[in-house]
Formats: structure tokens, C-alpha cells, sequence
């Protein structure tokens, strides 16, 4: 089967051109689209060379892992708990020489691997088995350690990402929703990183806003090709995951999640720790409420009508993000507690919520408006 490369380093500005400031990473070198199969040929042509440690979980070892360990005469590594043991790991990668790690899986598996990579000074390849969020390309990994539970990593970007639409398309629709929600949260995460640069002179970078931008209208033409049916489209999900890989390639060029995390997912993840949303799912009701919070306080906030905040809730529903959160059966009380104490989980990055500072009036105000207490009780 034909492999279609995309050599991404090619199409990155560098530093100087750009003028922003930022470092203008380009380590994801090539985007390989086809058959995962096909698409190992091309390993070592980009300097991806063996010995190869595959890290991948049960359900995606037998999904892909195991045809690549196969393939590569590689060996594989199952991940059974989501706590990171620096020594297991030590015991089974630093002693062993291995060149190359290559990721086989979603989020947890992704992260865990690029993590590895990173502290390990290894290649790494990703293959993603489900386009569930953004973090597939971007140089940060959210890990679990039992001492300090969830905390945020310098990682490294992949060199190499083979984007398989069969593998892609066989993930649950819970998994896409997912990936749909946190892709729509760009539409105010980037509107946070204005308001940061407007009113405390962040720092702000032209290229990676264009990568954002683009994340946002492709998930737009995503959410457009899904049928009354929500069957899966290989439009619906290869746009979707150029959506993610383009929002991870922003924070990758400013070696930062601050273009592609703001109040949104500060009000998502009160409900990821204490009810175990999904992330994209918590993001995506986090982004309705922060637009809210934007259309009234943000003169800035976008004018396009497809990008309010009554669009964002229409978005979710038909993609029954709604539903699925709805099944959480979260209390309203806490989804009015998360808009209040969002702020306090990152006090020093500036969002809407920082500007605002909502008291429980407002917080309810704004659940009210955007119609989120009658659809999700």
C-alpha cells in the first residue's frame, strides 16, 4: 500500500523567521499516512533505528502491538498500571540499549512512552490507535506516580507519527467524542493566550497560532461529515486527528501546553479527578462555559458565530459529548463547583477565569445561559 509522507520540519518556520521568541521545535520530522504496515518501512529512513522497545497496553497489543513487534523484531512492553515505576522501567529500557521507543496506543500509553523517551534519550515513534486528544505530538505527558498522583512532564515530541485510518476508525465512539472535545477546547484556549498577551504581555507566537486556527476548523469540517448515524467516516477521522496533530505541533513549537490548555480545561479537569471524566469529554463542557464567560467579559472574543459558545453546545451534542457526560451523572452542584475552583489548579497561568474570578452567582449564570444544568441533570 502507498504511504503518503509528510515531512513536517519542512513546513515549520524557524526561530528567526517566526520572531516570536520561542524555540521553535521541530523534532516531529515526518507524518506517514497509510497502512502501519507499510508505514514501518520507513523507519529507519527518517532515523528511526533498531533495537526497538515497544510500549503499548493489553487492548492495543493485540490491536497493533503485536504485528509491529513482529514486523521489527522488537520487543514488547505492557503497560498494566497507569503509575509510572521509575525503577521497573530502569531495569527494563537503560540496561537493554535500546534506540528507539515506539509508542502504540492512546493517551495513557502515548504519554508514558514519549515520557521514557525523553529522560531515556531515545527516538521516538508514535502510532496512535485512537484520536482521543491532543497530546500525541505535544512535548508534555501527564503522568501518575502513587506519591504524587497526577502531575505534567517534560517529554519529547515524536520524530515519527504513522497515522493508520483502519486503526483509527476501529476505536470506540467514546474514545473520538473524546478526541472531538478537546480538539473544540482550541477555540478558547487560544483566546486565553490572547488575553495573557493583551493584558500581561505574555509572549505570544504567530506560527503556532496558525496551527491552532487550523485545529479549529478542521474538527469544524469533522463534526460536519458525521452522519445522523454517527458512523465514522474516514473524513470525520482524518480530519480529527490532523485537528490534534496540528494543536500538539503548537505546543510543540513553543515547547509549552499554553497554546492549547486554558480555562477550559482547568473547569474539564475538576471533573476528570473527582468523577473520572474522560479528558476531552470534562474539556469540551469546560470550553461551553468558558466561551460563555468570554462573550461576556472578553470584548475580543471571536465574531464568527460559528465559534459562540451556542455553537460549541450544538457541536457537543451532535457529537453526544453531552451524553456521555451526562452518564457521569455529575451533581450540579459540582459542575458549578468546577467553574468556581478551575482557576486554583494553574493560579499563574492567565485565563478568563483569572480575569474574572467567577463567585458562585456567576458560575450558575453562566450554566444557566448556556443551557448545561437542564441537559445535563
Amino acid at each position: 500500500m502507498s504511504i503518503k509522507i509528510v515531512e513536517l520540519h519542512k513546513k515549520i518556520p524557524g526561530q528567526k523567521e517566526c520572531g516570536c521568541g520561542f524555540p521553535h521545535d521541530k523534532s516531529l520530522r515526518v507524518l506517514l499516512y497509510g497502512d502501519f504496515e507499510s508505514a514501518l518501512n520507513y523507519l529507519k529512513e527518517f532515523n528511526a533505528s533498531p533495537p526497538y522497545a515497544i510500549i503499548c497496553d493489553d487492548t492495543t497489543y493485540a490491536l497493533v502491538g503485536k504485528r509491529v513487534e513482529k514486523f521489527l523484531e522488537a520487543k514488547a512492553f505492557i503497560i498494566t498500571s497507569k503509575y509510572f515505576n521509575e525503577q521497573y522501567w530502569e531495569n527494563l529500557l537503560a540496561k537493554r540499549n535500546y534506540n528507539t521507543i515506539i509508542g502504540v496506543g492512546g493517551g495513557t500509553v502515548l504519554d508514558m512512552a514519549k515520557y521514557l523517551s525523553y529522560i531515556y534519550n531515545l527516538t521516538y515513534v508514535a502510532i496512535p490507535t485512537a484520536p482521543t486528544n491532543d497530546g500525541i505530538v505535544s512535548p508534555m505527558s501527564v503522568i501518575f506516580t502513587e506519591k504524587t498522583g497526577r502531575r505534567t512532564f517534560k517529554a519529547k515530541s515524536p520524530s515519527i507519527v504513522v497515522i493508520d485510518y483502519n486503526v483509527l476508525s476501529s476505536a470506540p465512539w467514546t474514545l473520538i467524542a473524546s478526541g472531538i472535545g478537546d480538539a473544540l477546547a482550541k477555540i478558547v484556549s487560544i483566546k486565553d493566550w490572547e488575553l495573557g498577551r493583551d493584558e500581561l504581555n505574555e509572549p505570544y507566537c504567530k506560527t503556532a497560532e496558525y496551527f491552532l486556527v487550523r485545529a479549529i476548523f478542521l474538527v469544524l469540517e469533522a463534526i460536519a461529515s458525521l452522519n445522523k448515524n454517527m458512523k465514522k467516516s474516514e473524513e470525520c477521522v482524518i480530519n480529527l486527528i490532523n485537528s490534534l496533530l496540528s494543536s500538539g505541533i503548537a505546543m510543540m513549537i513553543v515547547q509549552s501546553s499554553r497554546p492549547a490548555t486554558g480555562s477550559e480545561h482547568l473547569i474539564g479537569r475538576h471533573l476528570e479527578l473527582n468523577f473520572g471524566v474522560p479528558h476531552g469529554i470534562a474539556s469540551a463542557f469546560g470550553s461551553i462555559i468558558a466561551a460563555r464567560a468570554h462573550e461576556l467579559y472578553n470584548p475580543s472574543w471571536w465574531k464568527e458565530n460559528i465559534l459562540s459558545s451556542s455553537a460549541i453546545f450544538s457541536y457537543c451534542k451532535q457529537s453526544e459529548i453531552l451524553s456521555i457526560l451526562r452518564s457521569y451523572q455529575v451533581p450540579t452542584n459540582k459542575l458549578i463547583e468546577s467553574v468556581i475552583i478551575g482557576k486554583t489548579y494553574r493560579p499563574n497561568r492567565y485565563t478568563i477565569l483569572h480575569k474574572i474570578n467567577p463567585t458562585r452567582e456567576i458560575a450558575i449564570k453562566l450554566l444557566e445561559d448556556t443551557n448545561l444544568i437542564h441537559e445535563l441533570a
